[in-house]
């Protein structure tokens, strides 16, 4: 039985509407419209509209007609009787099936509403001590006491940013590294900043492995909840678990599993 789906595979495509246009055949195998419109549905949106639609659609076609010339010699060469190619069929399928079934218990459930309600239960456990900061890197402690020379003489912190500091992307916006906890950084920058007031700056030059930071501290905070914004992923990704563990755990309970003796769970062979 298991050849005999392995044939079909190998000798059909996906099933398609036998109205949609045909937009070439190989050897007399049709490849139609509805088959590119369902590859290019499956890129996102974003990368989409970074190429031009024309060229992507011809891009899938052509790849298309190279599947279908791959397909027709694997069922010439009878590549479904070969064990090796059976099995990695057979794990295919599973994890196939796998995904589906967890993405069909996921879909419409991770809402906004409720990714929103997670992080106001959450916010208690993530509450930390916090700084906001600016820097200035550079590559020498001469050039970092130069910088703190010219703050104490009157010096615009982000100019000095923008014009010195190697840390580019902090450059850009001041030196802003914005608000981070102790853990956020390597200890020496940490314990720097986080012995600081809000409002000061390095009185002397901090050395990390990344070179010598001028510091500025714009605010404290000891008791700040990340935003939303910057915490929904984790939070998706734990719900996530979740509600996959939640799915597992019911068919596992309500299934007839019998391991044998040398199969045993590791947690039930401690018992």
């Amino acid at each position: 039985m298991r050849h005999i789906a392995l044939t079909a595979l190998l000798t059909a495509g996906l099933a398609f509407s036998a109205s949609a246009e045909t937009l070439v055949t190989v050897n007399g195998k049709k490849i139609q419209s509805e088959q590119v419109d369902f590859h290019v549905n499956q890129i996102p949106q974003q990368l989409r509209a970074q190429q031009d639609e024309t060229q992507i659609r011809q891009n899938i076609l052509e790849r298309l007609v190279e599947q279908e010339l791959v397909r027709q010699d694997a069922a010439k060469k009878r590549v479904s009787r070969n064990k090796e190619f059976s099995q990695q069929f057979e794990q295919m399928r599973r994890n196939l099936v796998y995904n589906y079934m967890v993405n069909q218990q996921l879909e419409g459930v991770i809402t906004l509403e409720r990714l929103q309600a997670e992080y106001q239960a959450l916010a208690p456990q993530i509450t930390q001590p916090a700084v906001n900061a600016r820097h200035i890197l550079v590559e020498t402690e001469g050039e970092a006491r130069d910088i703190i020379k010219k703050l104490n003489n009157g010096a615009d912190f982000s100019e000095l940013a923008a014009e010195n500091s190697l840390d580019n992307g902090a450059a850009q916006t001041g030196g802003s590294l914005g608000w981070f906890g102790r853990n956020d950084m390597v200890p020496a920058f940490a314990e720097a900043a986080f012995s600081m007031e809000a409002g000061s700056m390095s009185k002397e030059p901090v050395q990390t492995p990344f070179g010598w930071h001028v510091i500025k501290v714009e605010d404290t905070n000891n008791a700040y909840v990340p935003p939303f914004e910057q915490v929904a992923p984790a939070i998706q990704q734990r719900l996530t678990e979740q509600l996959i563990q939640a799915y597992l755990a019911g068919l596992r309970e309500n299934a007839k599993v019998k391991y044998s003796k040398n199969a045993q769970p590791a947690a039930a062979a401690q018992n």
